[in-house]
């Protein structure tokens, strides 16, 4: 059972699925008249990252926890028992989905990673590691620049780190047995040999998310590359701190990369929009025919509504028919040609 002074689940209705692991399910839902988001996973996760989170009170973006099960549910998604928590929701759009879907731009890339930097930050000072800080686990956004009916024209994508389940104080060693089997190159060297953890450690993982971000955009010279390569050294001494590089990204984007909100982002507010975030707003938007899914027992009724595909228009399939007919009428002419001979 999880001791916490947390209430208990409300009825939820789920919306869509956020992240599908080995060892967790993430589920956006709704829950007690607002946008929640429900995570399923084993008793000491939950009990992990919910002491983290009413550690943090939204330092780095975290969310706040809502409500805990007091009760362990059943379920085939997920072998044994497994508990679930609510907590609030931060965003549903990661950092690695927008990039894949939408690209980003040197100077978007720069400004979220000084985002990311600044959220580390927050959580540092609270005495917290991450310890598993990647592009999946950092969400977006969209807050409003200014008041007034042109929110949408002026809007900036805003970061929040999310994931706190190896998260534990400077100095302890985080539980690594809990990440699901696959390439783990975002994690600091030291963390692999089973050291304690340190905040060296999140500038190592900042520093691939750094890399991971303009590694095709620009030479391995550009001054973005040289910061990612120094704080992604194998020794943490001689990584650069935290402050140091949240100053450098600073220095960068004001002197190289000028970020003003970018032209394209009413395309990536259209595009949160379609995932379900509305831009200048906390609250989701609930579209009236979204189907409800029953989540008690950990069972959601409904599959995962895959967005609308667009359709392939048919200008192919009509350049085909005339290249065949234009090769069928050369065919015959030659034939032609070949009798009257």
């Amino acid at each position: 059972m999880v001791r916490t002074s947390l209430p208990g689940l409300p009825p939820l209705r789920v919306l869509a699925v956020l992240s599908c692991g080995p060892v967790s399910r993430v589920f956006l839902a709704v829950g007690g008249g607002r946008p929640v988001v429900a995570k399923y996973a084993s008793l000491a996760r939950v009990q992990q990252e919910v002491a983290v989170l009413q550690d943090l009170q939204g330092a780095g973006g975290a969310p706040l926890p809502l409500a805990v099960a007091a009760t362990p549910q059943y379920s085939p998604l997920l072998p044994g028992a497994r508990y679930s928590f609510l907590m609030s929701d931060r965003g549903h759009v990661s950092l690695h989905g927008l990039a894949r879907r939408h690209g980003l731009d040197p100077a978007e890339a720069l400004r979220l990673a000084l985002d990311v930097a600044r959220r580390l930050a927050e959580v540092h000072a609270r005495g917290l590691v991450h310890n598993n800080v990647h592009a999946e686990h950092v969400v977006l956004r969209a807050e409003p620049l200014g008041s007034g009916g042109r929110r949408a024209a002026r809007a900036r994508m805003a970061a929040s780190l999310v994931s706190f389940s190896l998260s534990c104080p400077a100095g302890a060693a985080p539980r690594l047995d809990w990440l699901p089997q696959g390439p783990r190159h975002h994690l600091a060297p030291e963390l692999l040999r089973g050291a304690a953890c340190s905040p060296a450690g999140d500038v190592f993982s900042l520093g691939r998310l750094l890399a991971g971000l303009t590694g095709n955009r620009g030479p391995d010279h550009s001054p973005l590359q040289q910061l990612a390569t120094h704080m992604t050294q194998r020794s943490p001494a001689r990584r650069p701190s935290l402050a140091c590089v949240t100053q450098r990204l600073e220095a960068l984007l004001h002197a190289g990369h000028p970020c003003p909100p970018s032209p394209a982002l009413p395309g990536l507010s259209r595009w949160l929009r379609a995932c379900g975030a509305c831009v200048g707003d906390t609250n989701l938007r609930l579209a009236s025919n979204t189907p409800a899914a029953d989540t008690r027992g950990g069972r959601p009724d409904s599959e995962h509504q895959q967005p609308p595909r667009r359709r392939r228009g048919g200008r192919g399939v009509v350049l085909a028919g005339l290249l065949l007919l234009l090769t069928g009428l050369l065919l015959g002419v030659a034939a032609q040609g070949f009798r009257q001979q």
